[in-house]
C-alpha cells in the first residue's frame, strides 16, 4: 500500500462519511445495511477479507450508500490492524458517464465536491487525491490498473457494481479479481451488485470455490465451496403505468439498413404525444448515437410548434461520445419553468438517476455484438431489447414518483422478447479478452483460479481470438489447449507459445479495440504518432462515413465544416458533431505511451526493425513509399493494418467501372471517378473479394465503386447472407495491400470447379483474391475429386445432378437413419458435405478414369451415394425401406421416400387408386414396423381424394363419402358398399349394377 493512498481512521472523509451513513436518505437499501455491516464483519471461510453479493432493484440507492459502508467497515477493520490504516474502496461501473454520476451524488450527499472524499477516474480524467476514501472508476480502467500492479497497492475493497450488464470487460475484471485475492490478496473485500442477475453463480464465485489452477476456459465449479453471503435488498418502485405505442404497420422498427428513419419520426412523435399526457421530464432510449442525434434534431423543430400543449422544452442528447461537459448538463436539473427530453442510449438505462424524469419513451431496440466465427467476422448488431433491459429502462420514470413508460411495439412483441440479453462474453469478439489474458500470464485462461467465470468463454471462439492475435503478431503461434491446459513454458529461455509479444503488451496497455490499438502503434514507426492516432480514433468514433467512404470522412473532420459533418449524419451540437472534434486530437493514450520508459515507447523506438516483430516484415518497406501521411492515405494504412483479412480487391460486377484487379495506386480520396456510372443510371452493389476469404459489397450508392481496392474497416452482415455488407472502407494502395499482408502471399498450383467447369490453374494469391492465374494442364482423378468436393462444400449439393433414384436412395437411408441410428449414414447436406471426400470423391475419380472430356452430368450419383451404406446391414434395406409395395391388386407401386422439393419425407408416400386397394385392411409398415406408410388413394384420373395411414378406419368412414361422390363421374370403375370383399382391380373391371 503507497503512502499516498493509506488514510487514517481518524481522517476528515471519515467524519463525514459517518454522518451520511448515521442520516442517510430515505432509499430502500437502508433498511438492509445493518445486515450488510454484519457481513463485512465476518472473515470468508477461507479466512479471507469478506467476499459479499448484494441484489437490489434499480433506484434502491446501492451504489449511493453501500460504498460509505465498505468503508466504515475498513477504518473499523483498520482500527484492529498493524498499520491502523486503510485502503481505498474502488467502485466499478460500466460506463464513464455513470461513473462521474455516482461519484458526483455520493460527493453531493457528504457536501463536497468531487476529488476529496470521493473521487472518481475514468479515461482521460481524474479527480481523486491522497485523501479520497471512494474512487468510482470504470471497469475497463480498473483492468488497466490491475494489469499493472496486480496486487491493487492502497486499495483495500473493490465493489462490482451493475454486474447484471454482463459486459465483456466486467466479466474479465471478475475472473481476474478472483484470481488475484485466491494468490496475492487474500485482505481484499470484494462485493457484487446486482439489479436483476441470479445470484446464484455469483454467490460460488466469491464464496471461495475450492477448485485450483484452472486448465482453460471452461471454467469449472471444482470441488464444491461455501456460498458467499446474500443480501437481497427488496424494492420500493413507484407505480409505473404502461403504454402500447406500435408504429404503423406500414414502418418496421427494423431495417435491412439498421432503424428507418420512419421509426425514428415515430419516437419523436411518441415523445411528443407523451408529454401532452403527462407531467414531468421524459427519458427516450434509443440504440445508437447516430439514432439519439436524429431524435433530438426532429424534437428541436417539432416541440417548440407543439406551443402551451407541451410547455418550453429542451431537447437534450445522452451517449457515451459527448464530452463530459454534454453528458453532466443532460443529467443536471434542467432550469425552472422549462422541461426537458434527455434521448439517451443504454447509458441511462442503470446506475443513473435522472432528475425530474417521470416519463420513458422505449424504442425497445437495443445494440449487442456479434460474432461470426467461421468468417472472422464480428460487427454490432440493432437487435429488439430483452424485457429484463426494457423494466430497466422503464423503472428510470418511478425513481423519484409516479411515473408512465411508452413501449414503441406491440404487447406480443414484447411478450416475444427475450427474457434477458446475451452475455457479451458468450457472443463478441473475444480478441480483448485473449490478449488480457495472455498479459495476465494465463493464456486461453489456463492458470485463472477456477471457478473463474459467469459463464465460461465459447472455446470456438476463443480459439479465433488466439489465431487473430498470433497473424497480428500479438502472441506467439501456439496450438490450442482447450481446456486440456498443458505445457506453456518455451524452450531455451525463449517466449512460451501463446505468450505474448513485445507488441502484444503495448497493445494491451492502449484502451481501445486490439486491432485498432495495433494499427495505431504500428502505423506510427510508419506515418508518425499523430497522423496514426487521428486515424485510429476516427475508426473507432463511431461517426457515419457517407457513402462507406472513409476519406471522404476523414476530410470533413479535418476541415471542421458544419457542412462536411451534416454529410456525416451530424448536425450542430450533436454528438456527431463531438465525435468529429474529438477525432481530430491525438487521444491520451497514446500521449501516455510514447513517454519514456513504458512499452509503448519501447515498441515505437523499436519500429524502423519491424522484422524482428513477428508478421509484420513485410511492412518494412512501406515507410519509404511516398504519400501515406496524407490524412486519406493514413486511414487507409490504418483501417489496412487494423484488418488485413477484410483487405478487398474489386471483382467483376454487373455495374462496377471495370475489371476486378486492375491494381495501381488508387487516387488520393478516391470518391470521386471518371469510369463510374453515367448519372440517373442504375447502380448495382459492387462484389469485393476478401483476403480472408468472405465476399464483401459496397453499397449502390458508394463513390468508392471504382477503387480496384480497399482497406474496410466496418462491416454489417445481413442475416440469410453468406457475404457483408461495407460500411466504412478507404481506396488502397495495391503495394500497401500486398505489404501489410504479405504473410498471406502463396503461390499454388489447383484445380478449381468454376462456373461449371472444372480447370487447373497455377495462382498467384493474397490470402483468398487471387492476383494472376495461369492455366496448367489437365487435372488428375484425385485433383479433379479434390476440387468437386471443395465446390459442393462451398456452393452445396445442388451443383450435383441429382436422378429421381439418388433423390430416392437419399430419403431411405434418411428415413432409416431418423427410425433405426447407427449404422445407418446420416443424409441432411451438412453430413453429406462433410463426409464428401468418402462418397463423392471416388465416383469423381470414376468419371475421370473413363477417358473422355470431364462432365459432371455424367456423374453417377446413385452409385456414389451406395458408397455409404453399411455392411452387412445393406442387405436388409430392400426389406427396411423397399422401394416398391405390392397392392392387393397385384401391381407392385413405388414408394416415394422425396417430396416434390427433392427432400426426405419423414414417412414414405404410397400413390395407389382405390380400386387396386379394396379388401386391404392394415397399413403396411416400413423400417422395421416402426414407421406406417403415408397412403394416397387416387381417383380413376389419379387425382388424390384421400390421405390415410389407417386403411380400416378409411373403409369405415371416409369411403362412403369418396363414393357417393365419384362413382357417378366414374361410373365404369367398381364403386361397391362394401369394400372389404369386393376384389380389388387394376383396370375398370366388368360393369357392375349401379346401386
Amino acid at each position: 500500500m503507497t503512502p499516498a493512498d493509506r488514510t487514517s481512521p481518524g481522517a476528515p472523509g471519515q467524519a463525514a462519511l459517518e454522518a451520511l451513513l448515521a442520516s442517510p436518505p430515505a432509499l430502500p437499501v437502508v433498511a438492509g445495511l445493518s445486515r450488510l455491516s454484519s457481513m463485512l464483519a465476518r472473515p470468508a471461510p477461507d479466512g479471507g477479507a469478506p467476499a459479499v453479493v448484494v441484489t437490489a432493484p434499480p433506484g434502491t440507492g446501492k451504489t449511493t450508500l453501500v460504498p460509505p459502508l465498505v468503508a466504515r467497515a475498513l477504518s473499523e477493520a483498520g482500527e484492529d490492524g498493524e498499520a491502523g490504516a486503510v485502503g481505498r474502496v474502488v467502485v466499478t461501473q460500466p460506463r464513464r458517464v455513470a461513473a462521474r454520476a455516482a461519484a458526483r451524488r455520493l460527493a453531493g450527499l457528504l457536501g463536497e465536491e468531487p476529488g476529496g472524499t470521493v473521487g472518481y477516474a475514468v479515461r482521460g480524467e481524474r479527480r481523486a487525491g491522497p485523501g479520497t476514501r471512494i474512487e468510482v472508476v470504470t471497469a475497463g480502467l480498473l483492468l488497466r490498473r490491475l494489469q499493472a500492479e496486480p496486487d491493487l497497492p492502497g486499495v483495500g475493497a473493490v465493489i462490482l457494481d451493475e454486474v447484471h450488464e454482463r459486459a465483456l470487460d466486467a466479466d474479465l475484471l471478475l475472473a481476474l479479481l478472483l484470481d488475484t485475492r485466491a494468490g496475492l490478496r487474500e485482505d481484499l473485500t470484494l462485493i457484487a451488485m446486482s439489479a436483476t442477475l441470479d445470484a446464484g453463480r455469483l454467490r460460488e464465485l466469491l464464496g471461495g470455490a475450492t477448485g485450483g489452477a484452472s486448465g482453460g476456459t471452461g471454467g469449472g465449479a471444482g470441488a464444491a465451496g461455501a456460498l458467499a453471503p446474500l443480501l437481497d435488498v427488496p424494492g420500493a418502485p413507484h407505480p409505473i403505468a404502461e403504454h402500447w405505442a406500435p408504429p404503423p404497420t406500414t414502418t418496421a422498427r427494423l431495417g435491412p439498413r439498421g432503424v428507418p428513419r420512419d421509426f425514428l419520426a415515430h419516437v419523436a412523435a411518441t415523445t411528443a404525444r407523451a408529454l401532452t399526457e403527462h407531467d414531468g421530464d421524459a427519458l427516450v432510449f434509443l440504440p445508437g448515437a447516430r439514432e439519439v442525434d436524429d431524435v433530438v434534431s426532429r424534437l428541436r423543430q417539432s416541440l417548440p410548434a407543439a406551443g402551451a400543449s407541451v410547455g418550453g422544452v429542451d431537447a437534450l442528447p445522452l451517449h457515451g461520445r459527448l464530452p463530459a461537459a454534454a453528458q453532466d448538463t443532460a443529467l443536471a436539473p434542467g432550469p425552472p419553468g422549462r422541461r426537458r427530453v434527455i434521448v439517451s442510449t443504454n447509458v441511462a438505462e442503470s446506475s443513473l438517476t435522472v432528475p425530474g424524469v417521470r416519463i420513458v419513451v422505449d424504442s425497445t431496440l437495443a445494440r449487442e455484438p456479434r460474432l461470426d466465427v467461421a468468417r472472422s467476422m464480428s460487427w454490432l448488431a440493432t437487435v429488439g431489447e430483452s424485457r429484463s433491459a426494457g423494466a430497466q429502462r422503464a423503472g428510470r420514470a418511478g425513481r423519484e414518483g409516479p411515473g408512465a413508460v411508452y413501449r414503441c411495439c406491440t404487447a406480443s412483441d414484447w411478450a416475444r422478447a427475450a427474457a434477458s440479453p446475451t452475455p457479451e462474453i458468450l457472443s463478441a469478439d473475444l480478441t480483448r479478452l485473449a490478449l488480457e489474458l495472455a498479459a495476465w500470464g494465463a493464456p486461453g485462461g489456463v492458470g485463472l483460479h477456477s471457478p473463474a467465470w459467469i459463464d465460461p468463454p465459447p472455446e470456438a471462439a476463443m480459439r479465433a481470438a488466439e489465431e487473430a492475435l498470433v497473424s497480428l503478431g500479438l502472441l506467439e503461434p501456439a496450438g490450442w489447449g482447450g481446456g486440456a491446459g498443458g505445457d506453456r513454458s518455451g524452450a531455451d529461455g525463449g517466449r512460451a507459445p501463446g505468450a505474448i509479444t513485445p507488441l502484444g503488451r503495448a497493445v494491451a496497455a492502449i484502451p481501445a479495440p486490439v486491432r485498432e490499438a495495433r494499427a495505431l502503434l504500428v502505423a506510427a514507426g510508419m506515418i508518425g504518432a499523430r497522423p496514426a492516432a487521428r486515424a485510429a480514433a476516427l475508426l473507432t468514433s463511431d461517426l457515419r462515413a457517407p457513402g462507406a467512404d472513409l476519406t471522404a470522412l476523414a476530410r470533413s473532420v479535418r476541415e471542421r465544416r458544419t457542412g462536411a459533418l451534416a454529410d456525416a449524419g451530424a448536425t450542430r451540437g450533436s454528438g456527431a458533431a463531438v465525435g468529429a472534434q474529438e477525432a481530430l486530437r491525438a487521444p491520451a493514450p497514446l500521449r501516455a505511451l510514447s513517454a519514456p520508459g513504458t512499452d509503448g515507447a519501447q515498441v515505437l523506438g523499436g519500429l524502423a526493425g519491424l522484422g524482428g516483430l513477428g508478421g509484420l516484415g513485410g511492412l518494412a518497406g512501406l515507410a519509404r513509399l511516398g504519400g501515406l501521411g496524407g490524412a486519406e492515405e493514413s486511414v487507409a494504412l490504418v483501417a489496412a493494418l487494423a484488418h488485413p483479412e477484410w483487405i478487398a480487391r474489386r471483382r467483376d460486377s454487373v455495374g462496377s467501372a471495370g475489371p476486378a484487379g486492375t491494381g495501381g495506386r488508387a487516387a488520393p480520396g478516391g470518391s470521386s471517378r471518371p469510369d463510374g456510372p453515367a448519372p440517373g443510371r442504375a447502380r448495382a452493389e459492387v462484389a469485393y473479394a476478401s483476403v480472408g476469404g468472405t465476399g464483401l459489397r459496397l453499397p449502390a450508392d458508394s463513390p468508392l465503386a471504382s477503387s480496384p481496392w480497399l482497406a474496410v474497416a466496418d462491416v454489417d452482415r445481413s442475416p440469410g447472407r453468406g457475404d457483408a455488407l461495407i460500411r466504412a472502407a478507404a481506396p488502397l494502395d495495391e503495394e500497401v495491400a500486398l505489404a501489410v499482408a504479405a504473410d498471406r502471399l502463396s503461390e499454388e498450383a489447383r484445380t478449381v470447379w468454376a462456373e461449371g467447369r472444372l480447370r487447373t490453374e497455377r495462382a498467384r494469391r493474397l490470402g483468398a483474391i487471387v492476383l494472376a492465374a495461369t492455366p496448367g494442364p489437365p487435372p488428375s482423378p484425385g485433383e479433379a475429386a479434390s476440387a468437386v468436393v471443395q465446390a459442393v462444400r462451398g456452393e452445396g449439393l445442388g451443383i450435383l445432378p441429382w436422378g429421381e433414384e439418388a433423390r430416392e436412395l437419399r430419403g431411405r437411408l434418411a428415413l432409416l437413419r431418423a427410425e433405426i441410428g447407427e449404422p445407418w449414414p446420416a443424409m441432411d447436406d451438412e453430413s453429406l458435405v462433410g463426409a464428401a471426400e468418402m462418397w463423392l470423391g471416388p465416383a469423381v475419380q470414376a468419371l475421370m478414369a473413363g477417358g473422355r472430356r470431364f462432365d459432371l452430368g455424367r456423374l453417377d450419383t446413385l452409385a456414389a451415394l451406395r458408397a455409404l451404406l453399411p455392411w452387412p446391414e445393406a442387405a436388409r434395406l430392400d426389406e427396411l425401406a423397399p422401394e416398391r409395395l405390392e397392392v392387393p391388386s397385384g401391381s407392385r407401386v413405388r414408394l416415394s421416400y422425396t417430396g416434390d422439393d427433392g427432400e426426405p419425407l419423414p414417412r414414405p408416400v404410397l400413390a395407389v387408386r382405390v380400386q387396386e386397394c379394396f379388401g386391404w385392411a392394415s397399413t403396411p409398415l416400413v423400417a422395421g414396423g416402426r414407421v406406417p406408410v403415408l397412403i394416397h388413394l387416387l381417383s380413376p384420373a389419379r387425382r388424390t381424394v384421400a390421405v390415410t395411414d389407417d386403411l380400416a378406419s378409411f373403409w369405415a368412414q371416409g369411403y362412403p363419402q369418396v363414393r357417393a361422390e365419384l362413382r357417378g363421374r366414374y361410373p365404369k370403375h367398381a364403386w361397391p358398399e362394401d369394400p372389404w370383399s369386393a376384389p380389388a382391380t387394376r383396370g375398370t373391371g366388368r360393369r357392375r349394377p349401379r346401386v
